[in-house]
């Protein structure tokens, strides 16, 4: 009988929470899955990726890094695979000259959450351990006949001095990976040629049975870069981000409940009557001013705050180091604002940046909606996933956006909607991550990669802020915040940021309409009313 009522009472509580049992059965599938796979793996000693035995057919790409001496990328394949590759402009291989030596490392782990993880770590340890005596580059590498599923990412080590130790320490490194990893070596034969051969990683002396002749080749079509950028970078569809949270909710419990967000909201929910405005710019186009508005600045981080002091209550902008979470009342002997300044007690909030003072005013001129991106509900995650591989930081951005869009649809029926970045600067940031070198090296205008996913709710404009370099540089170097990752790359790489504002202007419908920000903000909010009024009924 006791098992009877326990039996029944576990039914119930299986049909009131049938939505919550669905996740949690799908997560630990999905675990179970992985686990499974994993343990085969270690026990065949071999991966079973179905593209990874098939080398001599791939065709290679070595992503260029021009601080290490290679301005341009260089591809390569098999000599009977020559024919169906495009030819080289020069048959020279800049990096065994002198005797030199390369090597190979691609991750064939088939799962996409697990591999990108090992891509992350070895990419750190080899980082070490070969600092000072080899290069090591982004490599990437496919099938021709079927490019989008055979895609590996790996790296690339030239070993100009051909030291006969870099094998043995790349070999300890990648025993422990082998059943998801294969390495190649690279050397040129005395009687001509460059040779490719496999590098055995199952212990004892090393073997070199298996080798083929290789020969450089023009840049393929497809672009094995823009492959990894439609593979890992950008999501194109609700499902592929599902599917990248879903695998990894068994190790990541924040995954597990974004999910839950998705499952609640209703991301086929269509625009109102009102009209949608992003809000988009470049982390520097920034002016800061105090302002009523939460923060979420770690603790240590130093910015310029709206600070209330004494019983009065008096409103001061300073700059102070937030000591621990936002919104809270802290006592402070001092603060330094030029001098010294005491004060007794104060609450901490966010600066406004020029883009949040243009969002706030449209908000007020409009009397629309102001969203924001990540949405609130997500963003106390967001930290979590910045600390996690691309693949899995991107999946959050792209999970917020379609949370997102479900909260423009429903406000949209009621009132415009402002919003404070959306889909454009998830992918243009993404973009010029993933492509190293110029804005020549980014994929065409009109490429795939700069266009709308066909499932996520679509603005009714787009305007993006500029500024100048130097107005750039003068409010970077005025911020006084912590910056981010990608905030420093902005201010120290001139480079990255033309690649960043170039892929916003290339993404595609909708396009962003150019708005410069450098003007006193009564200017841009003009031109930004007219803009809205243009292309909008208000």
């Amino acid at each position: 009988m006791i098992l009877g009522w326990s039996t029944v009472g576990l039914l119930s509580r299986l049909i009131t929470k049938r939505e919550a049992v669905r996740r949690q059965i799908e997560i630990i599938s999905s675990a179970c899955s992985y686990c499974i796979s994993s343990s085969y793996s270690q026990i065949m000693g071999t991966s079973h990726n179905p593209c990874s035995t098939d080398w001599e057919h791939r065709i290679f790409a070595v992503d260029a890094n021009p601080s290490l001496g290679y301005p341009e990328p260089f591809y390569f394949t098999s000599l009977t695979n020559k024919d169906r590759a495009s030819p080289a402009t020069s048959n020279e291989w800049p990096m065994l000259a002198h005797g030199g030596i390369a090597l190979s490392v691609c991750i064939t782990d088939p799962f996409p959450v697990s591999a990108a993880r090992l891509h992350r770590s070895l990419g750190q340890q080899l980082a070490q351990l070969f600092s000072g005596t080899c290069h090591v580059l982004r490599l990437l590498s496919y099938l021709p006949q079927d490019p989008y599923a055979s895609l590996l990412r790996g790296f690339f080590i030239c070993d100009p001095q051909n030291c006969t130790s870099t094998q043995h320490r790349l070999k300890h490194l990648l025993s422990e990976h082998r059943q998801h990893i294969s390495s190649f070596t690279y050397q040129q034969k005395p009687q001509g040629g460059i040779w490719q051969n496999v590098l055995e990683l199952n212990g004892g002396e090393q073997e070199m049975e298996e080798h083929w002749q290789v020969v450089r080749m023009g840049e393929p079509d497809p672009s094995p870069f823009a492959l990894n950028i439609l593979h890992t970078a950008v999501y194109y569809s609700l499902s592929s981000t599902r599917a990248v949270l879903l695998q990894c909710s068994a190790c990541i419990p924040e995954a597990a409940r974004i999910l839950e967000l998705l499952d609640k909201c209703d991301t086929s929910a269509k625009k109102g009557r009102f009209p949608v405005i992003v809000i988009e710019g470049l982390d520097a186009t920034v002016q800061r001013k105090s302002g009523h508005f939460n923060t979420d600045a770690e603790p240590g981080t130093v910015g310029r705050y709206a600070v209330f002091m004494g019983q009065n209550k008096e409103q001061r902008p300073v700059t102070l180091m937030v000591p621990t979470v936002h919104g809270a009342k802290y006592y402070l002997p001092t603060v330094r604002r030029g001098n010294s300044l005491r004060i007794r007690a104060w609450r901490i909030y966010s600066p406004i940046t020029r883009k949040s003072t243009l969002t706030e005013s449209l908000k007020d001129s409009l009397k629309a909606t102001l969203l924001r991106s990540p949405p609130d509900c997500i963003s106390k995650w967001r930290k979590t996933f910045d600390d996690e591989p691309s693949l899995i930081k991107r999946a959050y951005y792209a999970a917020g956006n379609y949370v997102g869009a479900c909260e423009i649809a429903k406000a949209s029926m009621n009132s415009p909607v402002i919003v404070d970045r959306y889909w454009h600067s998830t992918a243009a940031y993404a973009i010029a991550t993933e492509i190293v070198g110029s804005v020549h090296s980014l994929p065409p205008c009109h490429h795939e990669v700069y266009q709308w996913p066909r499932d996520l709710l679509r603005p009714d404009l787009v305007i993006l802020l500029t500024v100048s370099d130097e107005e750039r540089m003068r409010r970077m170097r005025g911020r006084g915040l912590e910056e981010t990752k990608e905030e420093k790359e902005l201010e120290s790489n001139t480079m990255f940021r033309l690649k960043v504002e170039e892929a916003y202007k290339r993404i595609e419908n909708p396009q962003c309409v150019i708005i410069d920000a450098s003007p006193a903000k009564e200017m841009v909010l003009k031109e930004t009313l007219n803009v809205v009024r243009k292309h909008c009924v208000i």
